[in-house]
């Protein structure tokens, strides 16, 4: 069976060695993302945070979308991919990254929940 993986930043080289260790029994492979002040790269509105794991995403409103999501297995991704993810993330400004429930406003793109901004 396919396993996922999970980014994970630690302070440490000891707590990178123990998240490593732990995360087979979680049932994925840990990726190494760096120290905590490197942790940026997994958070909101970065390309890893939770958007690879719920595959196609129908354009609904936030409710239908939380309603939905419980009731959804979550997908497969491969510790090659979080890897590219975390590596692809750019740093933005403090309070520049979107709320999930928010589109990019002016860019056409729509947002995780398929809003257009």
């Amino acid at each position: 069976m396919p396993r996922t993986a999970a980014a994970c930043p630690s302070p440490g080289d000891d707590a990178r060695a123990e998240a490593t260790a732990v995360s087979p029994a979680l049932g994925c492979d840990a990726v190494d993302i760096g120290s905590r002040a490197d942790s940026w790269r997994g958070e909101p509105d970065t390309p890893v945070r939770i958007r690879p794991h719920l595959g196609e995403v129908p354009a609904v409103g936030v409710e239908r979308f939380l309603r939905r999501t419980p009731g959804t297995p979550g997908m497969v991704v491969s510790a090659a991919r979080v890897r590219a993810l975390v590596d692809a993330a750019a740093r933005r400004s403090a309070g520049e990254a979107l709320l999930p429930s928010r589109a990019r406003p002016g860019s056409g793109r729509p947002g995780p929940f398929g809003t257009a901004g």
